[in-house]
């Protein structure tokens, strides 16, 4: 016996009948299934019949259900096809069996119309390549989040709330680790849903912290962590990268004054980072491209956090009246991003001219260049700060400051950090 790949309407009327036996089963089943996973409209109209008569607190049995659908009641195939069901389950222990057969077919039929829509526009329509892979990958989105979507009841938000109580109490905060002991000590780590944004002036060490961090988590932590690089090419990344994980002095990795022994830790550094869950892009430049390899990485390995170097040189398309509103739609978009894929997002920015006109140039968050959204979008905005930049004999010379000028959800402060540049490396 074949077996169809997008319907069973056994399974659909194994369902309804289940309710009509044992009442109690659609509480189970009312946040797993929504009328639209019927095949059946005459299927999908009774089950909605029933999710009244529950939210109403009304016993669900043949009468009721016959009384509900009042008008519709025709179009369901009558007292005929309510008696049908009635008859057709003789346990309800098996409901939950039957509701995933029931959504596994739904969400086939989904991914089916969306691949379907997809081969027809890109044969009759001029759209660029970029949206239709935009197109195709929010349709598989929405799918595999289809059965998380909940209304705004505020049980499983409490359920939620506390669970996450009793992992703070175990001293889990519930966020991702930097590997900066001192940070995560003071912040509690990234947030998932957060946009995090990284700021100093040029020279810094912005895009060496942003590093650090990044392979903290997809080397140290096991996280799916992905770096999209839009001033510095993958292979002087990956040189960053191999400096600060071997402590061998960049300059020498520039001339290639390498020692044997050295040779040996590059190479298992090389084999090691190779196994890891840090993706890094130098050939994406637009938030739409940006967006849609996200997703990708979602849908294919998953995807943790994403870090962007730098927010400024993303092109956002150009379509708007002023740098200023590209700017503030791009923060925006990575806010949006973050919400929707629940990740957290790092974007580093660059800071304007501000500090170096003040004596104390340590700086302050309306230093952010060319958008107040930015400030107004970030869950976390942090600056970097180095004394010694500014003046070699300073007391904190070999520092770093990590000054968390905006926290949404704690505390902000200054944290220092040891410095050491030649290895591109921060430690706290």
């Amino acid at each position: 016996m074949s077996v169809n790949k997008f319907v069973n309407q056994e399974a659909e009327m194994e369902v309804l009948g289940s309710v009509f036996l044992d009442n109690k089963v659609y509480k189970d089943i009312i946040d797993i299934l929504t009328s639209e996973d019927f095949y059946s409209t005459a299927n999908g109209i009774i089950f909605n019949a029933m999710k009244r008569l529950y939210l109403k607190g009304s016993p669900i049995d043949a009468t009721t259900v016959v009384e509900e659908l009042g008008t519709t009641l025709g179009e369901v195939g009558g007292v005929t096809y309510i008696a049908q069901l009635v008859s057709s389950s003789i346990s309800a222990s098996r409901v939950m069996a039957h509701c995933s057969i029931v959504k596994n077919k739904s969400r086939r039929r989904r991914l089916f119309k969306a691949a379907t829509q997809f081969v027809q526009d890109i044969r009759g329509t001029d759209k660029e390549n970029e949206e239709l892979m935009e197109y195709l990958l929010n349709e598989f989105k929405a799918v595999e989040f289809y059965e998380a979507k909940r209304d705004g009841s505020l049980t499983e938000g409490l359920d939620k709330y506390i669970k996450l109580l009793e992992q703070r109490q175990k001293g889990d905060t519930g966020g991702y680790a930097t590997g900066l002991k001192l940070m995560d000590n003071f912040s509690g780590g990234f947030q998932k849903q957060d946009l995090v944004i990284l700021a100093a002036r040029p020279s810094m060490g912005k895009s060496a912290v942003a590093l650090n961090i990044a392979a903290n988590m997809a080397v140290d932590n096991g996280l799916e962590v992905a770096m999209f690089q839009l001033e510095m090419s993958k292979i002087s990344t990956i040189e960053r990268l191999m400096a600060n994980r071997t402590s061998i002095d960049m300059s020498k990795l520039k001339k290639g004054a390498i020692e044997d022994e050295q040779w040996m830790q590059i190479v298992d550094t090389s084999s090691f980072l190779h196994g890891s869950s840090l993706s890094i892009y130098d050939d994406v430049y637009t938030l739409k491209e940006i967006r849609s390899e996200c997703k990708r990485l979602k849908l294919k390995s998953g995807l943790d956090v994403v870090f962007i170097d730098y927010l400024q040189l993303i092109d956002n398309g150009g379509n708007l009246k002023s740098r200023n509103e590209d700017v503030s739609a791009i923060s925006r978009g990575l806010k949006l991003l973050a919400k929707e894929l629940d990740i957290t997002v790092v974007a580093l920015s660059q800071l304007s001219r501000a500090p170096e006109t003040r004596n104390n140039k340590r700086p302050y968050l309306s230093d952010l260049r060319d958008s107040g959204s930015i400030e107004q979008d970030a869950d976390i905005v942090m600056f970097l700060y180095r004394d010694d930049y500014y003046d070699e004999q300073s007391e904190d010379a070999g520092f770093i400051e990590i000054i968390i000028a905006k926290h949404r959800n704690g505390e902000t402060g200054t944290i220092k950090a040891k410095w050491y540049g030649k290895y591109q490396k921060v430690v706290a």
